[in-house]
């Protein structure tokens, strides 16, 4: 499956983080779950950069009107990157 820029480094902090300080398991959960709320607010970031640039594609190559080309975009994003 492939994995946006953003859930890539995710995952690297967090295995990074346990392999660092396997003892501090308490702290370790602590800044995984501080670190996903930053992530998944970086996702939506990313997901609407994604889909923006999708529509502004669509729309200079295809003409298509701009809510058929983010109803596109967001298809392909979705199809592209969700679990």
């Amino acid at each position: 499956m492939k994995q946006t820029s953003v859930e890539w480094l995710m995952n690297e902090i967090e295995n990074r983080i346990v392999r660092i300080n396997p003892h501090n398991t308490i702290i370790i959960q602590t800044q995984v779950d501080t670190f996903n709320e930053l992530f998944e607010q970086a996702k939506g970031m990313e997901k609407g950069q994604i889909i923006e640039h999708g529509v502004r594609c669509y729309s200079n190559c295809c003409g298509e009107p701009d809510r058929h080309a983010e109803r596109e975009s967001e298809h392909i994003y979705n199809n592209t990157f969700k679990k």
